[in-house]
């Protein structure tokens, strides 16, 4: 069992860098205004999209998996807040160009392919449009032996520093606001709030030892990694002509 593949047994409400106090964090760096369109890619089981429609956004969340999705409207249910829920996948949105005011992604644009994700958050967005991201990062390589079995297990494409992470920005056009913010990978903050997890779901071994793997991998290697806060711009080339 591969790790998102975990997540989504278990129904894990957020398991983004820095939780629900670094997401307020970085909606505040990007100055993204209440009442602006925004389009959470890869929402998960709706922790966030909640969040932004209670603070007065006009949400658009997308996730390409069904549980996560049907967690995330029984939480948009129970705190009464309107949501446009898509199932999609973030490669290949469902949205006409210069959709939305604003993206936010939170730890999803490492498990697709980043510059097909990029391109895709570059074309939705609206001229003068800006794209906040909350990824983890390598501060500091590491053995290539390790780094196979990190990439295996989360299935992804690779582990990328932050000046990589730029330059993928920047190929799909964007304007990266510079110094690029990092922070320690743990953090008190991290875990989502309310989170609960039928622990009953462990007794299945392949949950158990997909757990298991994911703990041994991050405490055997959390000191490679931070997180960082990338905000990125979609200039109004108009204004310019």
């Amino acid at each position: 069992m591969k790790y998102l593949d975990m997540l989504e047994k278990l129904g894990v409400i957020g398991a983004h860098p820095g939780g629900m106090g670094k997401t307020r964090k970085l909606i505040k760096a990007a100055n993204i205004p209440p009442g602006c369109k925004i389009l959470e890619a890869g929402c998960g089981a709706g922790e966030t999209a909640c969040y932004l429609a209670s603070a007065g956004f006009e949400v658009t969340a997308l996730d390409n998996r069904p549980r996560f999705l049907q967690i995330a409207k029984e939480r948009a249910d129970m705190m009464d807040v309107t949501v446009n829920w898509v199932e999609a996948d973030l490669e290949n949105m469902p949205f006409p160009p210069d959709s939305f005011d604003a993206v936010l992604a939170e730890s999803v644009t490492l498990f697709a392919n980043i510059q097909n994700a990029f391109d895709e958050y570059f074309r939705v967005l609206k001229p003068g449009g800006v794209l906040a991201d909350c990824e983890i990062v390598l501060k500091q390589d590491i053995p290539q032996a390790m780094a196979q079995q990190i990439t295996d297990f989360m299935d992804l494409d690779g582990l990328y520093k932050v000046g990589e992470w730029i330059q993928f920005m920047e190929n799909s056009g964007f304007v990266v606001k510079q110094p690029v913010e990092r922070t320690e990978l743990w953090d008190p903050d991290q875990f989502a709030e309310g989170q609960k997890v039928d622990t009953s779901l462990f007794l299945d071994s392949a949950v158990s030892q997909a757990a298991a793997m994911y703990f041994e991998l991050m405490i055997s290697n959390f000191h490679h990694f931070q997180y960082g806060m990338f905000i990125g711009k979609k200039l109004d080339v108009k204004k310019k002509i």
